[in-house]
């Protein structure tokens, strides 16, 4: 059995809860993603070190082989470029990011263009009004879901990707974030927060900006 995550953003956390202690019985055993997250399983469910080991995430490098078609570089050839794309939950750092525009001062705020990638139609419009709110609509797109062969291209035409997943989350200290490795994976910087799996990758090399918080002005301040 392979557990990629802790059980968040549910209604049946009790029912998972259930299932995992029967599951425990009919297994050979469990696989999850990080250690950190190893280490909280086998507490919380009192497992033997030999019943768990780390499956960590990972990709083909063949999803990077870039489709030639218009890219938002075409439509914005002198801006720096800042790339969010993935999943959208309240608890991802997406509206600390949006504000982190606003802390720029007015000359480079001018010169940069952030793009929002997967955002679900029905929080298109309250995103937006923060942006309205906040001043900075020119700075800000806001797409939602595309297609997941199409996320090389938005890679590609980018300067920088942003994950700014709030490090104080236990759900995403125990976490792999996989559109970290797809940005470096297509040789670009990131500015993430320093949960441990982020650590791990800027002591093996320096990739980017590692930022303590994901506060609005930290964010900016990278």
């Amino acid at each position: 059995m392979d557990l990629r995550s802790l059980p968040i953003d549910t209604d049946n956390i009790i029912l998972k809860d259930i299932s995992f202690y029967l599951s425990r019985y009919v297994t050979d055993g469990v696989t999850t993603i990080t250690p950190e997250l190893a280490d909280i399983l086998k507490k919380k469910y009192h497992l033997q070190d030999k019943k768990i080991g780390i499956w960590s995430s990972g990709f083909s490098k063949d999803q990077f082989k870039i489709p030639q078609e218009k890219t938002m570089r075409d439509d914005n050839p002198n801006k720096f470029i800042l790339l969010h794309h993935g999943t959208y939950s309240p608890a991802r750092g997406i509206e600390n990011l949006i504000r982190s525009i606003a802390e720029i001062n007015d000359p480079l705020k001018k010169k940069m263009k952030l793009f929002l990638v997967g955002i679900p139609e029905n929080k298109i419009k309250e995103l937006r009004n923060l942006c309205n709110q906040l001043n900075i609509a020119e700075q800000v797109e806001i797409i939602t879901k595309v297609d997941i062969n199409k996320i090389p291209s938005y890679i590609q035409a980018c300067d920088v990707g942003i994950i700014p997943l709030p490090p104080d989350n236990e759900c995403w200290r125990v976490s792999v974030p996989l559109k970290t490795l797809e940005y470096l994976a297509m040789g670009k910087p990131i500015i993430a927060t320093k949960i441990p799996f982020h650590q791990k990758i800027f002591e093996m090399a320096t990739c980017g900006v590692l930022i303590e918080t994901n506060s609005p002005k930290e964010i900016a301040r990278a």
